[in-house]
């Protein structure tokens, strides 16, 4: 029979202070410190759901969609049916993927340009590329050389939040615009509020295709080439669904069942 001990109310003594501080002491040193207790160390991800993997994105009409539909959505269940996994995008405002990434909410960031890779996280191979252009609707930008160069004159630029343009950061003058999707972006020009838009292909192509005949640009000049992949934080389950993932990617670009998934959405590098 285990009886109830009754607590009393006492100023403790100095030797009962002394055993006390030793024993926090003694737990200090036996308990390792964690992600969770010093946030100079990485967040690994959640993986006690088995069998499944979650990828954070700013919004991608057409690529990521929030039915589930989308030219990327279709690949990675394609993928995940192959492998044996569940593998779920949840899609979130440019500002707060990053921030979901490193809380720990997700497993894998996509695109994986968003951050720096570092010895905590694991890619996937590249299952298509991506290319932004400086556009105008009057006529082809100059090319972003010259403009760099020149650097005299405070352009007004419409571009989509979070993403890399490559060397358009250089244009110290410039008025940068961020809206969170093409559409908005080619609306600041065709309101005049923008003198050039960075858009990225195939984004563009598959939300806002009737804009398309509108655009001038140079196709030999992109601003960016971004092969495209998910960046995950590494760890015992990631370090075993990755290898996995990347061996499906090269086996369907090899028999083209990428190509044929992504349609009008896939690109090459070159």
């Amino acid at each position: 029979m285990i009886k109830a001990l009754k607590l009393t109310a006492h100023r403790p003594s100095v030797t009962q202070k002394m055993i006390c501080c030793a024993g926090l002491l003694l737990i200090a040193f036996s308990c390792p410190i964690t992600a969770q207790d010093d946030p100079k160390l990485p967040v690994k991800a959640d993986t006690t759901k088995p069998n499944q993997l979650t990828i954070v994105t700013p919004p991608f009409p057409g690529l990521f969609n929030e039915n589930g539909r989308g030219y990327y959505d279709n690949l990675f269940k394609t993928i995940g049916q192959k492998i044996g996994y569940s593998i779920s995008v949840q899609i979130l405002p440019a500002r707060r993927v990053i921030r979901q990434f490193n809380k720990d909410k997700s497993h894998c960031l996509f695109p994986s340009n968003l951050i720096p890779p570092s010895e905590y996280h694991i890619k996937s191979s590249p299952f298509n590329y991506a290319k932004s252009y400086l556009v105008s609707t009057k006529s082809a930008p100059p090319p972003i050389d010259r403009l760099i160069r020149a650097n005299d004159h405070p352009y007004n630029i419409s571009l989509r939040a979070g993403l890399d343009y490559g060397r358009l950061k250089k244009l110290e003058k410039a008025n940068f615009f961020k809206v969170e999707t093409e559409t908005q972006n080619i609306r600041m020009l065709l309101a005049g509020r923008a003198d050039f838009a960075a858009v990225y292909f195939p984004d563009i192509m598959l939300e806002a295709p009737h804009f398309l005949s509108v655009l001038k640009y140079d196709k030999t000049a992109p601003l960016t080439v971004i092969p495209e992949e998910i960046i995950c934080w590494r760890d015992s389950a990631t370090s075993q669904i990755l290898p996995k993932i990347n061996h499906h990617i090269d086996v369907m670009k090899k028999n083209q069942a990428i190509q044929k998934i992504l349609g009008a959405a896939y690109l090459t590098k070159d």
